[in-house]
């Protein structure tokens, strides 16, 4: 394989490594957690709610990068391969939609950190996983 399709594949399995690296860190996060945050309960629902808000601030703006960055570009590289421009904003968005999941599941360790129960933060880090899981990277002329 030579030319733009080599480019094509390096990128996607740069990106699956990337993609591999960010999803393992959640379930990190929630070890950490459970190991450095405070043994006694805190009343932190206030900071659960502003965190919940911040939280479906990161899934709508993963949205938008996924429409406005991921999918021109993806439709791009379909019809122009050899466009490094297109395959340069495939990446970076796709790397910037893993960060905006990735961010979900940091507020639960926040969370967690300042007084959480495990209980408070799962929903944060099982909403990350799952993000994650939806954006598995496929290359993007198949």
């Amino acid at each position: 394989m030579t030319g733009p399709m080599k480019d094509i594949e390096t990128a996607w399995r740069t990106l699956r490594i990337v993609h591999f690296a960010v999803l393992l860190t959640i379930p990190i996060y929630g070890v950490v957690g459970e190991f450095t945050g405070p043994q006694d309960a805190k009343d932190v629902a206030w900071l659960q709610q502003i965190l919940m808000v911040v939280a479906a601030a990161s899934i709508v703006l993963m949205l938008l990068v996924r429409k406005h960055r991921v999918s021109p570009a993806e439709e791009a590289l379909r019809l122009r391969p050899e466009e490094a421009d297109s395959l340069g904003r495939w990446v970076l968005g796709n790397v910037a939609s893993f960060a905006l999941c990735q961010s979900v599941g940091v507020c639960g360790l926040v969370l967690r950190l300042l007084g959480g129960t495990l209980a408070q933060s799962l929903p944060f880090y099982v909403a990350a996983i799952g993000l994650l899981l939806l954006l598995w990277p496929r290359r993007p002329l198949t």
